[in-house]
């Protein structure tokens, strides 16, 4: 697959979504080559150099409620190697952004100092806007320190224009954040708040808006049986990324995320009327969002919403196991039924799920300029069950099959070549 600077200056100007599944450095001078200047947002959640190897564990559902834990990024790169690394992501992410664009870079509290060096470094002391500190609540109480429950975003803007709208993350005041404030009626008969400083009265109703400050407590960390939880580790929850998104783009923006995991970004910025181009080396970070935005429109395909598409890093293509299946074609369509799906070697299968059960996605659609774009398909159902064993597209030259298995391998085949 190739021809990423071409479709880079389409997608730049057009309504497209775009996931690339590969690594964001060797990919940073095309995204420079098909982006410098046009992106408004962008949010990192990279490795936090913890030295730890992540997964994640997806329900199969079926007998037994199997689950498969599939390898998601491995966060033991060297210090010195690990910082030169992210020295040439965020370069690169302020030579994408515009001159009203914006990065968040989300880490914790044992990176953070380097990361304000070094943002101040690339971006300059006067763009950094806030270091914003995420306080949630989880499992566990340390007993020779004491607890770590916070992450650590750090704000820096391009330029002075950057845009912000602070009043559209506002939430109402409600009868829970009224403090010491004095409940009256006024004149219109409204319940309404009032407390005197400095010598003046301010009045305030249930919905006048409150404004997030630089620490966020009100969005809780995902709980373990979160209906949100993919199955990935380190997963975000939305309400984190819809603030930043609202707060720092416009409908229709373009918001990026290099280190795309679970998603989060992708699918936030889809629900916001966003624009998105993700990025992840892992094939199951490209599954997942796949699931999370089709899991909302069922209905629509990989071309659309609006325009989603799917660029393989061609040094590295992503390959499934062996897919066997019949073909025939009739009344101007092709129609496709699943046979059987062996994983390729060493897949750590579950007991009691086998063969097509290990199938995650299947699509009839066609390739052009290194893009597949589905005309149908069907997700695996989360509790039990098999892919759809049917799919029809137009019968027209180039009609291919892309299939993806539960460890996220996929791979795309013309029809013609394997049909039996």
């Amino acid at each position: 697959m190739n021809g990423m600077n071409c479709l880079g200056e389409q997608l730049g100007q057009g309504t497209h979504n775009l996931f690339v599944l590969g690594d964001t450095v060797a990919n940073m001078p095309r995204l420079i080559d098909s982006y410098a200047g046009q992106v408004q947002l962008i949010y990192l959640d990279p490795p936090f150099q913890t030295g730890s190897r992540f997964t994640c564990r997806l329900q199969l559902g079926g007998h037994g409620h199997a689950a498969v834990c599939v390898p998601s990024y491995d966060d033991n790169m060297p210090s010195a190697g690990y910082y030169a690394m992210m020295r040439e992501v965020l370069t690169g992410c302020h030579r994408l952004l515009s001159n009203e664009g914006s990065l968040f870079l989300h880490v914790d509290p044992r990176t953070c100092a380097r990361f304000r060096i070094m943002l101040d470094e690339i971006f300059g002391e006067e763009h950094f806007v806030n270091e914003i500190i995420w306080h949630y609540k989880s499992g566990g109480r340390a007993k020779n320190h004491f607890s770590r429950k916070h992450d650590n975003i750090l704000f820096y803007r391009k330029t002075k224009n950057a845009y912000f709208d602070i009043t559209s993350v506002g939430m109402p005041r409600g009868r829970d954040m009224q403090n010491h404030m004095r409940r009256t009626v006024d004149e219109e008969g409204r319940v309404v708040y009032t407390i005197k400083s400095g010598g003046k009265v301010y009045t305030y109703s249930e919905d006048t808006p409150v404004y997030p400050s630089d620490v966020w407590t009100d969005i809780s960390h995902l709980q373990q049986k979160d209906p949100e939880r993919t199955g990935y580790d380190t997963q975000k929850p939305e309400a984190l990324l819809k603030r930043i998104i609202l707060s720092s783009s416009r409908p229709g923006d373009l918001v990026m995320d290099l280190f795309s995991g679970s998603g989060t970004t992708a699918a936030a910025a889809v629900k916001c009327q966003r624009r998105f181009v993700a990025m992840d080396a892992s094939p199951i970070a490209l599954a997942l969002l796949r699931r999370r935005i089709l899991n909302r429109e069922p209905t629509l395909m990989d071309a659309e919403l609006p325009g989603t598409l799917l660029l393989f890093d061609a040094a590295k293509p992503p390959k499934a196991g062996k897919l066997e299946y019949a073909c025939a074609r009739a009344n101007g369509r092709v129609d496709v039924t699943l046979l059987s799906y062996a994983p390729p070697e060493g897949a750590e299968v579950p007991e009691h799920c086998e063969g097509l059960a290990l199938l995650d996605y299947c699509a009839l659609g066609f390739i052009k300029d290194g893009i597949f774009s589905a005309c149908s398909q069907n997700l695996r159902p989360l509790r039990g069950g098999t892919v759809a064993r049917l799919y029809l597209a137009p019968d027209r030259p180039g009609v291919c099959l892309l299939f993806c298995d539960v460890f996220g391998n996929q791979s795309v085949i013309p029809v013609e070549e394997a049909a039996r």
